[in-house]
């Protein structure tokens, strides 16, 4: 397809058509040129997708590349023709001639055979891809391929570019002489991606992708050979020359120095790891090094070196297919770089009437029908009449916690841009301050289903939620105005403790007496409410333990919750926790803690100890009377935070104690059970099952840091912080919500397959209001919330009763129509999973059975809660 050429300003105006910037009347007036816009000349398939339940027979597959076909594409992209698990295990989509493929599951070895017949029959190209063994590949790739042999290159690298050469020989061995004309080139899917260093990139290219790539011009010469990397660039800053320079000499390289020929970067949109702003700076890079390499090719003879653009067209948001606006932007940003756009995947377009078809969505129809006319007429349209808000929306309680929305299906006159799905906004009334976020859409239901519903799960009780609910079409034309419903979690219902916000209060004069002496040695006292300061407090010659109180006077309106300390632990520098805390509000005991006992087990740095007042909010007098047995406690921060604004709660409420605190868990799913000793460290096994570790994450945003134990896992949610982004990291904020301490501490568990056990036994047996448990969600660090927890007792007689199931919550979704920013962007945030329990049974274990979504991603839990 020739791609449009086109002027600046055309192409700008079209941009802000697209982002809503400029009102789509004003700009038909202006010009119909300015509604050109990006079209596909092919799309991928993951080959897998298509072999599920209800497999792609020929007759889809001729359905499938007949759709293409019709929408202007001319190739598909197969992603790989072999999963390659392990030397015993593999999965091949075709019948190899070198091996026995094993059974033929769902008519999978049929695949590549189906597809070149639906090419051939409709003129198009099929490229084919070799093989791919996915978590080998990341994992040696993270590692830099340090897996270096004797003769000094990577073990992995080669054995994968010798097998891949066996795959290529056998495919054109046997489609060769019928498909020639066909198979318009080659795929390799390894993707490597942006960040790859210059000794990971050098054996790469030298050992993997160079003696592949020639081998396959020796064989076959014309058909050209295509890469498609990731690229991950930050979010909410520039990138810096160094990260560009890493993308362009790794581009560079590959063009120069081995046989690829079209290198297409994955925008990452679909997988929300970039956005479509941030994107420019690589793909110029990509466009400098291909411009350099090129004289490096025309010496060697190897013909032109091309930049194509991979635009993902999948969506994270709900709808599972972006909206031709978004995905329309996203082209038109990157389309002046590229000769030309092929997409992942077909599975988010291509429709059959039936819906239950693998590796397809019900709603593609919409999508699929948007495209197309977008295709046929230049650019995106608007339907006739505007899309009215939908009728009927209600929202009730159900689970104690949880919202259950539902309206009417709404059903549009002009039959070719039909409703696609539904967008939800929802605000916390309690705390407008805060802001409606976007949650998840909600596809259209298949025909015939005349209600929509949905779940927003694990709402936090006495607060009252408004929902806002709009229509869209694949095009991303919204209704006018929404429909507008509230609900409200009851006060009364409340089994479980609540959670405060965290929300600084100031100002807050401190100072410090002793009861038994003086034992201040240094630092500032009233610099302590700023942070990043260093109060030392001495056990005096030849005492066993000293008494003193810090003494808070809350100079604020505001009503305070929590105090959280900033404790120094050091043991080689003598900087130990304090061993008691006792708390009184306006003279009168609240709380006391043992922080030696509860923290003792950290790992070296700054630890936030946190301090609840019980609910003796209206204080204005504070007394911390720490007990102090170690040479000295240093404290670099001391912070007061206020309850939730407009929390709801009946007066005599008092939130009940957590009987879980500080008892032993026992953790177990596949091939690992561990019991945990509170005071004790765990590593892990020699699976690495479950992963202790040093306890960090790392990403180029943000960093976990934490020590594992039971006697963490099983405090109670108040006496945690939440996680937001880094007070330094420069990245998005939760309104309302401070900036978590540089340690958060989680337990982390991976690989425990697709559901694991977290199971407490209580003290003695008896009944329980409620259970909870706390998880981390952070997309940018590939740490994902689990689908569902149920939660379950164990009666005296020795049978498991359930509780109740603790949804997912929502998270709040990127809002793609505007650039994103702290308050627009993935957030690292906390979120309770609860049920209540309001039985008589008599229990002596608790049990959380988790059920996750990516079993092989790490998942972080901690505030094992029973009340």
């Amino acid at each position: 397809m020739t791609k449009l050429l086109k002027k600046t300003a055309c192409t700008l105006l079209a941009l802000l058509l697209l982002t809503g910037l400029v009102p789509a009347a004003q700009a038909e007036e202006s010009s119909q040129e300015v509604q050109q816009m990006p079209a596909l000349t092919g799309m991928f398939v993951a080959t897998e997708l298509v072999t599920h339940d209800n497999p792609w027979t020929q007759e889809d597959w001729n359905h499938a590349v007949r759709q293409l076909k019709d929408a202007g594409m001319d190739k598909i992209v197969l992603q790989y023709a072999v999963q390659y698990y392990s030397e015993s295990y593999k999965v091949y989509y075709y019948t190899p001639s070198f091996e026995d493929p094993g059974e033929n599951v769902n008519n999978r070895q049929q695949t590549i055979e189906y597809a070149l017949n639906a090419c051939r029959d409709n003129g198009v190209q099929l490229w084919l891809g070799l093989h791919l063994a996915e978590d080998m590949w990341f994992s040696s790739m993270s590692a830099g391929f340090r897996d270096v042999g004797e003769d000094g290159k990577s073990e992995f690298l080669t054995t994968s570019a010798e097998f891949s050469k066996k795959v290529f020989d056998d495919l054109w061995a046997q489609y060769g002489a019928e498909y020639g004309g066909v198979i318009g080139g080659w795929y390799l899917p390894y993707e490597f991606n942006n960040t790859v260093g210059e000794t990971a990139r050098t054996r790469l290219v030298q050992d993997f992708y160079a003696p592949l790539t020639e081998h396959m011009k020796q064989v076959t010469p014309d058909k050209q050979i295509m890469v498609s990397p990731l690229i991950y660039p930050p979010m909410l800053t520039e990138p810096t020359q160094e990260m560009l320079n890493t993308w362009e000499m790794l581009c560079y390289d590959v063009w120069a120095n081995s046989r690829v020929d079209i290198i297409a970067p994955q925008d990452g949109c679909g997988w929300e790891s970039s956005v479509r702003e941030n994107l420019p700076p690589y793909y110029e890079a990509m466009v400098r090094a291909k411009e350099a390499a090129q004289t490096e090719r025309d010496r060697k003879g190897w013909g032109r070196a091309v930049a194509w653009n991979n635009p993902e067209l999948y969506s994270m948001t709900g709808s599972n297919t972006m909206t031709m606006q978004r995905f329309g932007a996203n082209m038109q940003t990157l389309d002046q770089y590229v000769e030309e756009h092929v997409s992942f995947s077909l599975h988010s377009l291509v429709y059959f009437d039936d819906l239950t078809k693998a590796g397809t969505n019900p709603t593609n129809r919409a999508f699929y029908e948007a495209y197309l006319r977008m295709v046929q007429q230049g650019g995106l349209t608007q339907p006739e009449q505007p899309i009215p808000a939908p009728s009927g929306l209600s929202a009730a309680v159900e689970n104690e916690f949880d919202a259950a929305l539902s309206w009417e299906r709404l059903e549009l006159e002009d039959p070719a841009l039909p409703v696609a799905g539904y967008q939800i906004r929802r605000e916390d009334v309690n705390d407008p301050e805060a802001g409606a976020i976007l949650l998840r859409d909600v596809p259209q239901p298949a025909e015939g289903e005349q209600t929509v519903t949905t779940v927003d799960a694990q709402l936090e009780p006495g607060h009252t939620y408004r929902y806002s609910v709009y229509a869209y079409d694949g095009a991303g034309n919204l209704s006018g105005q929404p429909a507008v419903t509230e609900v409200t979690i009851d006060s009364t219902a409340v089994a479980l403790k609540t959670v405060s916000a965290k929300q600084t209060v100031s100002p807050l004069a401190v100072s410090a007496y002793g009861l038994d002496n003086a034992p201040l040695v240094s630092g500032d006292l009233s610099a302590l409410t700023a942070g990043g300061t260093d109060v030392r407090f001495a056990l005096p010659e030849g005492e066993s333990s000293v008494r003193y109180v810090l003494q808070l006077d809350n100079q604020s309106e505001q009503p305070v919750s929590f105090v959280y300390l900033n404790v120094k632990y050091s043991p080689a520098e003598g900087l130990y926790f304090p061993q008691k805390i006792e708390v009184l509000a306006d003279g009168v005991p609240v709380n006391t803690l043992y922080p030696q006992q509860e923290y003792g087990t950290s790992m070296v740095g700054d630890v936030r100890v946190a301090i609840s007042l019980n609910g003796a909010t209206a204080a204005e007098k504070l007394e911390l009377v720490i007990t102090q047995n170690q040479q000295y406690l240093a404290l670099a921060g001391l912070q007061a935070s206020a309850p939730a604004a407009g929390l709801q709660m009946p007066d005599d409420y008092t939130a009940p104690a957590n009987l879980a605190a500080g008892l032993p868990v026992v953790i177990s799913g596949y091939a690992a059970t561990q019991n945990f000793d509170p005071n004790a460290s765990f590593r892990g096994t020699d699976r690495l099952v479950l992963d202790y570790g040093t306890g960090l994450i790392t990403t180029e945003t943000n960093l976990y840091k934490g020590g594992y134990a039971t006697d963490l896992l099983t405090r109670g949610s108040e006496d945690l912080p939440f996680v937001s982004w880094q007070a330094d990291g420069g990245s998005c904020r939760i309104p309302g919500k401070a900036a978590d301490a540089d340690r958060s501490m989680w337990l982390r568990t991976v690989g425990l397959g697709s559901s694991f056990d977290l199971t407490v036994e209580l003290e003695a047996p008896q009944t329980i209001q409620g259970v909870s448990t706390e998880w981390l969600s952070d997309r940018d660090a590939a740490v994902f919330l689990p689908v569902y927890i149920e939660y379950y007792g164990m009666t005296q007689a020795g049978v498991e009763q359930l509780i109740g199931v603790a949804k997912r919550p929502n998270e709040a979704q990127i809002d793609f129509t505007r650039p994103a920013a702290q308050d627009n962007c993935h957030r690292p945030e906390t979120f309770r999973y609860k049920a209540a329990d309001t039985g008589e049974t008599v229990y002596t274990k608790i049990i959380a059975r988790v059920y996750v979504q990516y079993p092989a991603n790490s998942h972080f839990v901690r505030a094992f809660s029973v009340y």
